[in-house]
């Protein structure tokens, strides 16, 4: 079973039975269901159609109704929010919600250095209200890795995190 939405696959996700087409950048998530077994774990990959970039390029696939859903999305305001306050610490991206998600960290080059499954959560004060948001990602067992382990940062001796901020420079 697999889904092109960043979902996680389920038992009545889309069937696999051959080749599909995408015409669009587009995350891929597969897992196998076998009656009376347990599922398997989750492959995922993100198909990137002619991009070219000379920066390396982070990509995240998460469930949209994770990321974007007025109930539980961590990146909108949400139901609860009184959009008559400028600052409202209701909206769903003021929770500490976190959500899991599978990461990808490509080369400038377009190779795939380095792929885990942690949790991801809404960083920053009041940079929360802007358009662009800072990312914390957080490893924690439960989510898949206990541990970020690559050199994200070449000015750094450390290669191994419990978490990294990416930040959208708010402020």
């Amino acid at each position: 079973r697999y889904t092109t939405d960043g979902s996680i696959p389920t038992e009545s996700s889309t069937q696999y039975t051959g080749s599909f087409t995408v015409s669009k950048n587009t995350p891929v998530r597969a897992r196998a269901f076998v009656s009376g077994q347990l599922e398997s774990d989750v492959e995922s990959n993100m198909i990137f159609i002619g991009i070219e970039h000379t920066l390396p390029v982070l990509s995240v696939s998460i469930a949209p109704d994770d990321m974007y859903g007025s109930e539980r999305g961590i990146y909108v305001k949400g139901s609860n929010s009184n959009n008559d306050l400028e600052v409202d610490k209701n909206r769903n991206y003021w929770q500490e919600w976190e959500r899991p998600v599978h990461f990808e960290y490509f080369a400038p080059d377009g190779k795939l250095n380095y792929e885990v499954d942690v949790a991801m959560r809404i960083f920053g004060a009041y940079s929360r209200e802007r358009n662009q948001k800072g990312l914390a990602l957080i490893a924690r067992s439960e989510y898949g890795a206990s541990r970020l382990d690559y050199p994200f940062f070449s000015n750094r001796d450390a290669d191994s995190y419990k978490s990294t901020v990416f930040r959208a420079g708010g402020q």
